[in-house]
């Protein structure tokens, strides 16, 4: 049994005041991004630190259509983390990012501009 980070997810989301169908959509990404790291054999994130990119990545794709999403300091302050280290695992999250937004739930997926990716930041290993 693994230990997923959803109810970690949720009580983040719902402090930074998400709305539900982003927070399906954080959960999913990240569930998805478990799975991923799960079939290679890495796991050395920790899942607070893997929950925080999540929204990360998942705000900032959105952030362009929808108000008021929460910034990387935000996130941090939720997760208690320094911003540093949501960075390093939204890095290893980053090489997956089309594949852990794909199919996601339908009213998330009409958030999603079409050029989501030039919204992201550019990891530093990519930012070349």
């Amino acid at each position: 049994h693994t230990l997923r980070p959803g109810d970690l997810l949720r009580r983040y989301c719902s402090t930074l005041g998400l709305a539900n169908e982003i927070i399906r959509a954080v959960v999913a990404a990240v569930e998805r991004f478990l799975d991923l790291r799960a079939a290679v054999g890495s796991s050395h994130k920790s899942q607070n630190s893997v929950a925080a990119a999540g929204i990360y990545l998942i705000t900032a794709a959105i952030s362009s259509k929808v108000e008021d999403m929460p910034d990387l300091k935000q996130i941090s302050q939720i997760a208690g983390l320094a911003e540093a280290t949501i960075k390093a695992s939204y890095e290893d999250m980053y090489p997956h990012r089309h594949a852990l937004l794909k199919d996601l739930p339908k009213v998330f997926m009409e958030m999603l501009p079409p050029n989501y990716d030039s919204l992201l930041p550019k990891p530093k290993t990519e930012a070349q």
